[in-house]
């Protein structure tokens, strides 16, 4: 076992790590089911909420979920699995880690909290009125809190993958994992930033919906192997 890596957090690790495959599924299935392309402006966006809500719930429920299982023991056992105290690529990974999954539970928490009033308040309110609840738009931080959810987490696994493939933590075969997920997590982002929906959709199959649960899944089994081999 791993300097650091406890059986009991390596069992925690590894149960929340498989956890993080199921929301990771659930989240990228809520997102296909999504139109953004029809979604730009703030009316149509209440329309099709008030009609749908589900995908925008469960999207949001998935990753909240994501997040306190990453930040209560998915990264800090992946770090110990690393042996952070020996390499401090690993603490700036796991603090930038922290950072993004912290971003993502506070965003999602208050879109869940909100997004509702918000929708209601602005069918009902005049031609007048819409403009100014639109300024108010629940949805307006959602392309600076992907630089978190991508760019931050795409990050991590970097460090997860090159880390573990110098230091022999992780089996070889593992970086493929760690590429897949990354490499759709970025494409995600740049569809995101370039305003390029169907990149960003090509981003979220290949980064949430094959990347994650393949990354999360394996991790979760390493996790759970070296616990159960402890003494």
């Amino acid at each position: 076992m791993s300097i650091g890596l406890t059986k009991s957090l390596s069992r925690l690790g590894g149960v929340f790590n498989l956890l993080q495959s199921v929301a990771y599924l659930a989240a990228g299935g809520a997102a296909l089911f999504i139109p953004l392309e029809r979604l730009r402006g703030t009316t149509e966006f209440a329309t099709f909420f008030a009609a749908t809500p589900a995908p925008f719930v469960i999207l949001s429920l998935a990753l909240v979920a994501l997040g306190l299982l990453g930040l209560t023991a998915v990264v800090p056992a992946t770090a110990a699995l690393l042996e952070e105290r020996h390499n401090a690529w690993v603490t700036v990974g796991k603090n930038i880690a922290f950072l993004s999954l912290a971003v993502i539970v506070v965003y999602y928490a208050w879109f869940l909290s909100t997004i509702g009033a918000f929708v209601s308040a602005y069918q009902v309110a005049t031609p007048e009125l819409r403009s100014a609840i639109a300024v108010n738009d629940p949805r307006a931080p959602a392309n600076w809190v992907a630089w978190f959810i991508f760019g931050g987490m795409g990050l991590w696994v970097v460090v997860v993958g090159a880390v573990g493939w110098t230091r022999g933590s992780l089996p070889r075969g593992f970086a493929v994992a760690c590429a897949i997920k990354t490499g759709g997590f970025w494409i995600a982002l740049a569809g995101i930033v370039s305003d390029w929906i169907t990149l960003a959709q090509v981003g979220v199959v290949v980064g949430v919906l094959i990347g994650g649960p393949l990354y999360h899944t394996w991790l979760g089994l390493i996790m759970l192997r070296i616990a159960r081999s402890a003494p």
